[in-house]
């Protein structure tokens, strides 16, 4: 797997930051309750995070009327999840 490319602007971002925090926390969760989660499926929770931060935006999504994350949210998220399974290769 190869390194994350984060451009500190990016890393800064409040939203990137939300993102990445926010899944760390729910990974400290499911630890924490004994869960765990195939790398398959970790992996393609990345494919999809990275796929919705490179879609075009609206202002909502159409059919739910709720408002879309920032495309950094959903960068930090993937960032996050991509540290948690180096960290399971790594030990």
């Amino acid at each position: 797997m190869t390194e994350d490319p984060i451009h500190t602007d990016e890393a800064d971002d409040p939203a990137y930051q939300a993102g990445y925090f926010d899944m760390l926390r729910m990974h400290a969760e499911a630890q924490r309750r004994g869960w765990r989660v195939p790398e398959r499926r970790i992996v393609r929770e990345i494919f999809w995070l990275e796929h919705s931060a490179a879609a075009p935006r609206n202002d909502t999504l159409p059919l739910l009327d709720r408002p879309l994350y920032p495309p950094q949210w959903y960068r930090g998220r993937a960032a996050a999840l991509r540290e948690i399974l180096r960290g399971e290769h790594a030990g």
